[in-house]
């Protein structure tokens, strides 16, 4: 199953808005290692609230909660921020 442009584009804007740099970039795509970072708790939090998204999506209604929170985790591992030091 592969997330449409829409859907995609609304996990990058969350991604955006959690760490308050507007969406969509103003000067081509973000560095997720270097324009943004996050605690492991912003990240967790972001999990919950994209397991939640993805179960909404017509196609992934009927996978396995699991299946999804794997999911999730690697579009986080793709594209979410850095985890900040000492946080």
């Amino acid at each position: 199953m592969n997330l449409t442009k829409a859907q995609f584009a609304r996990i990058e804007k969350e991604l955006c808005r959690r760490v308050n740099l507007p969406y969509p970039p103003p000067n081509g795509p973000y560095d997720v290692s270097k324009d943004a970072t996050w605690t492991e708790a912003e990240e967790a939090d972001f999990k919950i609230w994209l397991v939640k998204y993805l179960r909404k999506i017509p196609g992934l209604k009927l996978m396995r909660k699991t299946a999804i929170e794997n999911w999730a985790g690697w579009i986080i591992f793709d594209f979410g921020w850095k985890i900040s030091d000492g946080e």
